[in-house]
């Protein structure tokens, strides 16, 4: 990362990115989940059969149905790819003026979806704050950005305490 000496920046730590190490000889910062929902446009999940079940239960579709509306045609391996939209999950949607993204599916999401771990290491987490929200990440991992952009990315985590993520 380039330091912008004309504009002295300000970082995030504490709740936000506390150090986590990921192996013996890194250590990552680790960040909640801002809801960028840029993993969600950047990935196709693939779910299995019983994986399906769940989401078209959840849905109230029979398995057919469900396999027929959200199955990428296209996929010839094991199991489901979720279709995409306009570039994301076929089941992200967004509010908020694009900031925030929801799962339509959250409580029966696939495993490959649960299992994903946002960070300040990961390339779609930084692409997320940048396109949200005009920061970015030094390479201590701390997030950086004008005490007002820092400011409102902190009030906007504070509004999705409680919510399901």
């Amino acid at each position: 990362m380039q330091e912008n000496n004309s504009n002295p920046q300000d970082t995030i730590g504490g709740d936000a990115a506390e150090s986590a190490p990921t192996n013996s000889e890194d250590t990552v910062a680790a960040l909640s989940c801002f809801r960028c929902g840029v993993c969600c446009m950047k990935y196709q999940v693939q779910v299995d059969a019983e994986e399906a079940s769940r989401i078209a239960g959840y849905l109230g579709l029979p398995d057919d149905e469900f396999e027929a509306k959200f199955a990428d045609r296209r996929w010839r391996g094991r199991g489901f790819l979720l279709r995409q939209v306009d570039g994301a999950c076929v089941f992200l949607d967004s509010d908020l003026g694009g900031k925030l993204r929801n799962c339509r599916i959250q409580p029966v999401k696939p495993k490959a979806c649960d299992d994903w771990t946002p960070g300040s290491n990961r390339p779609e987490c930084r692409a997320g704050l940048a396109r949200d929200w005009h920061l970015s990440v030094n390479d201590a991992g701390q997030i950086e950005g004008s005490e007002e952009r820092l400011r409102l990315y902190m009030d906007f985590l504070e509004s999705l305490r409680g919510k399901i993520q």
